[in-house]
Parts: C-alpha cells; sequence; structure tokens
C-alpha cells in the first residue's frame, strides 16, 4: 500500500486479549483495486491498511448506500477505504487535528511525528478532495461535534472510533456515538489492544470495555484482535 513518505512502526508485542479473529486474506483483485485507490494520495504513515483483510469480512454488502461516521480521520487514509468499498456511501469525518491529545511519550516512537503531523489536516483536505460532497468534514472536540450531531437526529450504519486514544476518550466517543448507530449497524472500535508503553488509562481498552459492558445484551461481537468489532442488535 502507498504510504508517502514514511511509515510509522510501533512494535507489537503478544496481545493480552483473547483474539477472535476474522480477517481473510485478501484476493490479488481487491488487493489491486484498493492500491488503485490510494495512487497519488499523500500519507506520511500508514497505520490502517493492516485491518483491511478484518474489516473486508465482516463489512458485507459493498453497493449498499451507506451512512459512515468516522471519528480520527488524520490523513485520510481509512475515509479512503471507506469511500471506495462502499462506492455509494457517505462519509462524515470527525478530527480536531491537534498534537495536544497525543501523549508525548511516544513521540521517539513514531519518526518526524511532529513534522508529519503538522501536515496531517492538509494531506486528509488534499486526499479527499476528489470526493466532493460524499465526504463530509467537521473539524473539533469529538465531545462537541458527535454530541452535536446527535441533538441533529444524524443516524449512521457504520462508526469507526479512532479518536482520542486515552481510556475516558475512547469511553466517550463510544458513548456518545452509539446511540447514532442504526440497529444492525456495526461500529470498530481501533486500538483495543493498543500494545504500547503507556499506563492503562492512557490507552483505549479500559474505557472501550467499560463502553461494552453499558450496552451487555445489545450488540454481537464480530472480531476482537488488535481492533475490536461489534454490530449493534435490532430489537
Amino acid at each position: 500500500m502507498p504510504n508517502g513518505n514514511a511509515t510509522a512502526f510501533i512494535p507489537r508485542p503478544p496481545m493480552s486479549v483473547q483474539a477472535s479473529d476474522r480477517s481473510v486474506p485478501l484476493s490479488a483483485d481487491l488487493r489491486a483495486e484498493i492500491e488503485g485507490w490510494y495512487r497519488g494520495a499523500i500519507f506520511a504513515y500508514d497505520w490502517t491498511s493492516p485491518h483491511f483483510p478484518s474489516w473486508t469480512a465482516v463489512l458485507g454488502e459493498r453497493r449498499r448506500p451507506l451512512r459512515i461516521l468516522e471519528i480520527g480521520s488524520y490523513e485520510g487514509r481509512s475515509a479512503i477505504f471507506f469511500l471506495n468499498y462502499f462506492p455509494a456511501s457517505a462519509l462524515t469525518c470527525v478530527d480536531w487535528w491537534n498534537m495536544d491529545t497525543n501523549e508525548l511519550e511516544l513521540l521517539p516512537l513514531i519518526p518526524d511525528a511532529l513534522e508529519h503531523f503538522a501536515h496531517a489536516e492538509e494531506h486528509f483536505d488534499t486526499n479527499l478532495a476528489p470526493y466532493g460532497n460524499r465526504a463530509t468534514k467537521l473539524k473539533g472536540n469529538s465531545a462537541d461535534v458527535v454530541a452535536q450531531l446527535g441533538v441533529d437526529g444524524a443516524r449512521f450504519d457504520l462508526i469507526y472510533v479512532d479518536g482520542g486514544h486515552r481510556a475516558m476518550w475512547a469511553y466517550r466517543d463510544c458513548t456518545l456515538s452509539w446511540p447514532l448507530l442504526e440497529p444492525g449497524g456495526i461500529m470498530i472500535m481501533d486500538d483495543y489492544a493498543w500494545p504500547v508503553p503507556l499506563a492503562e488509562w492512557k490507552k483505549p481498552k479500559l474505557g472501550i470495555d467499560r463502553f461494552l459492558s453499558s450496552i451487555e445484551g445489545g450488540y454481537e461481537e464480530l472480531h476482537r484482535a488488535y481492533q475490536l468489532i461489534i454490530r449493534r442488535l435490532r430489537r
């Protein structure tokens, strides 16, 4: 997958969660198609393409006109995937593009992080420009933006949560966006098994686990590995 000037690599030791990995290797045809989606795009990092095999395994029929919410867009790599994989979809992207939400302890593990972060929003704008009004950019703190989406009556068929990584931020983003997810809709939570050298309260897992306990009986687990994917049950 093209990934611009550099690729960040954070070592991933064995996960501390029980895996139920639904990933299926991409076919040669789909792999070639995906590579074409990113041709000419600008990226500093690729934290997204390793998840494509699990996404394609659980996301279902591609021709559906899905309404998609993405919390945390960075340079737009996941946004490009969703817009192309579901060509009749509309995507709402929420991001603050605020360096203050990053943990300083991680900076030594991410090559040239400060330099590249300064251009992340610019890269997003350039990469998403070809999609026109299919992609809506909402810049701001997800606590405010997602709450306003709820007030506005927005509803979504697919929600990708990859915003602030502290446990309370992950809990907040999941909790605020869950009521916006249609019954039968899918929520993808990133970095559930994030194996970085940080205190647990600075990682998403505690917040995601607490969120899941609050909706017990209301979801079906589809995939559990590095990411966690669930489907909202119809009632």
